[in-house]
């Protein structure tokens, strides 16, 4: 239900899988266990695995309702254009991101915080979930890992950058692909 929800809108989404430690030892969840923990917190993920989207837990990952929550966020107006630009330096495992990110108007939150990170896709373990291969694998949030505060906007249309340069760890448990490593970049009031 979920690979194919998200192979639906794959310019729509932002989707990370943050890893625990529960129900059993996770690479991931050991690799990187402040960022993984500090979103565990925010979102109150008290059991896995739990589907939070636009900033709410949901009770059901149903296809049903993953398509009425969907359409809930996208009905939301947003007046905040943003793009991802960068450079990979090939075989380092290294790179630089540049967020650029413009708001239209005033965006009716005052406590906007940007998040830009590191997911890895087609990474395999064995163990004890119910799944093998895993994919949108958190491995590094390269902001604060409870974002950057945006300073509130002067003037409409504003644009604004934010750089961020990255390197995969070379002592992760699981070792890096770099074919499959992917950035993301939201925006989430904390409100």
């Amino acid at each position: 239900t979920m690979d194919a929800f998200i192979a639906d809108h794959p310019d729509d989404l932002a989707v990370v899988y943050y890893h625990m430690y529960w129900p059993g030892y996770d690479p991931w969840w050991a690799d990187n266990q402040t960022d993984n923990g500090a979103r565990r917190t925010y979102y109150a993920i008290n059991g896995v695995p739990t589907c939070v989207m636009n900033g709410y837990k949901m009770s059901s990952i149903s296809r049903a309702a993953l398509d009425h929550w969907f359409n809930e966020a996208m009905a939301e107006p947003c007046y905040m254009d943003m793009s991802l630009s960068g450079h990979w330096n090939v075989g380092a495992g290294t790179g630089t991101v540049t967020v650029e990110y413009t708001a239209e108007q005033a965006q009716g939150y005052d406590d906007l915080e940007l998040f830009v990170g590191l997911i890895e896709n087609d990474l395999y373990w064995d163990g004890v979930s119910a799944y093998d291969w895993h994919h949108f694998v958190l491995r590094d949030i390269l902001t604060s890992e409870h974002g950057d505060a945006l300073d509130p906007y002067a003037s409409y249309p504003e644009t604004r950058y934010a750089t961020f340069n990255w390197a995969c760890d070379s002592d992760w448990l699981v070792a890096y692909e770099e074919e499959n490593l992917l950035l993301y970049a939201f925006i989430q009031s904390n409100g």
